[in-house]
């Protein structure tokens, strides 16, 4: 569905045939050099990156490309610390995709 420019995608068969012709260069998160170290391990489309092994992806793009990688799988990657700060406990939400 298409909805003021945004896709609703509804089911994982219609995420991975849009993913199978998205250019990994322009996956958001990632910089140009990003993409162009995917390619040279012939990795083009964000299925094939949602799709590489996870070790090869972390020795590519360390952490934050895993990351990536779990929410094109659906799997959230949102990291929630909580600290003390004197007598205030804090929680915050850090996402890098």
């Amino acid at each position: 569905k298409k909805n003021g420019g945004i896709y609703v995608l509804q089911n994982r068969q219609e995420i991975d045939e849009i993913l199978k012709i998205f250019p990994v260069e322009e996956i958001w998160g990632f910089a140009e050099a990003s993409a162009i170290k995917l390619k040279l391990l012939g990795i083009k489309t964000a299925y094939q990156f949602m799709n590489a092994p996870e070790p090869l992806i972390q020795k590519t793009l360390t952490v934050v490309g895993v990351r990536i990688q779990l929410e094109l799988r659906g799997i959230s990657a949102k990291i929630v610390r909580s600290y003390f700060q004197g007598q205030q406990k804090i929680k915050s939400s850090i996402s890098n995709c």
